[in-house]
């Protein structure tokens, strides 16, 4: 079976209002305020170029539980790029942006997979090997239980398994402790490939296979700094490559 090509983002975080900051020049100001539009821009920009099987966005796209009616257009124009080029994109909701609040909702195009409340799996077949993605939604901002036991054990090695988990390990404080999670739980489920979000520090957890934060997409505040991105991944059965 030939090997499979996507990006792994999370907590983009679109539309954050970057309230610290006062006294800059409006037009830097402005600068900033944009910056988590203009580096999802940059993704979308790179995906159409490249052409990657499909996309994974782990939870916090919007900023609020509200969703900002401009967030919410952009990322609406962005999937219909996508759509255009053919890439499918399967994402979750994280505690910013849970299903429980209150927005006016956009209708996202057909290549578009949102995952619901349940631990639900999305199936793929990109020329003849089978993907299956598991994941789900926050159905409220605060889910302290551990998620984990939802989420099938893999028997079928012929399939590539990928999880999607929007959470943090029991032992990580360093954000609020949300479907906490031991790196032995997620190694159980025989998963090729674990795609995390809500640590916005990129972390490599496990090598083989990966449990891996890409980190979030744009710094928001002077902790977050450092490179910001997503993870470009080849996997097949035998092999996989992060960039």
């Amino acid at each position: 079976m030939s090997a499979i090509r996507f990006f792994h983002m999370a907590d983009l975080h679109l539309d954050s209002p970057f309230k610290g900051l006062f006294g800059l020049p409006e037009h830097n100001f402005k600068k900033i305020r944009t910056s988590t539009f203009e580096a999802f821009n940059t993704i979308i920009d790179k995906a159409i170029q490249e052409k990657p099987d499909f996309l994974l966005i782990v939870g916090d796209i919007y900023d609020g539980e509200n969703r900002s009616l401009p967030a919410q257009r952009r990322f609406q124009e962005a999937m219909e790029k996508l759509f255009q080029h053919n890439i499918p994109v399967i994402l979750s909701y994280g505690n910013h942006d849970h299903l429980n609040g209150s927005w006016t909702r956009f209708a996202l195009p057909s290549n578009v997979y949102e995952l619901p409340a349940e631990t639900s799996v999305v199936q793929l077949n990109i020329r003849g090997q089978q993907v299956n993605i598991y994941g789900f939604s926050y159905s409220e901002r605060h889910v302290k239980e551990s998620k984990i036991e939802s989420y099938p054990i893999a028997s079928d090695q012929h399939v590539l398994h990928i999880g999607m988990l929007h959470g943090s390990e029991f032992s990580d404080t360093t954000h609020a402790v949300y479907a906490p999670f031991t790196k032995e739980q997620l190694l159980e489920r025989n998963y090729h490939y674990w795609a995390l979000g809500h640590i916005h520090k990129r972390q490599l957890l496990h090598q083989n296979p990966p449990i891996v934060y890409p980190g979030n997409i744009q710094s928001r505040h002077r902790k977050e700094q450092g490179i910001k991105g997503f993870y470009d991944v080849t996997l097949s059965q035998a092999s996989v490559e992060l960039d």
